[in-house]
């Protein structure tokens, strides 16, 4: 399987509020181990789906992200270790798209079987 990863910043659509700028970690927060848990969205294509129609929702899944960030700005910001908060300037949340040059469908398909490291490829980095 060969993945062609194609990664962008996706930014706030609207600014975060002076006052929201810093987000304060609760303590459970603070005591909770860093973990990060991949997520993989599939969205599978009709063989009738143009390049245009793709094309369009990339658009539209890009566009959502960024209203939505609106509401959920800690995501778009970057945590700082030092002071123990997340500073929400508005940095933006990490977009990736990714083409593949085997049906997903098939992948999907064999659920149990499917192999750590082929969906490893899939992401920005290794699990």
């Amino acid at each position: 399987m060969k993945v062609y990863p194609e990664s962008s910043l996706n930014h706030i659509c609207t600014p975060t509020p002076l006052s929201l700028r810093n987000y304060n970690l609760s303590l459970m927060d603070e005591l909770a181990p860093n973990v990060n848990v991949p997520t993989i969205f599939y969205y599978s294509a009709t063989n009738q789906d143009s390049t245009d129609n793709v094309t369009l929702r990339y658009k539209h899944l890009k566009s959502s992200l960024s209203k939505i960030l609106t509401s959920f700005h800690p995501f778009a910001g970057r945590f700082c270790r030092d002071s123990h908060l997340v500073d929400c300037s508005d940095q933006g949340a990490v977009y990736v798209e990714a083409e593949v040059d085997i049906c997903l469908d098939d992948l999907v398909r064999q659920r149990m079987n499917v192999k750590a490291e082929l969906l490893n490829e899939l992401l920005p980095y290794p699990v």
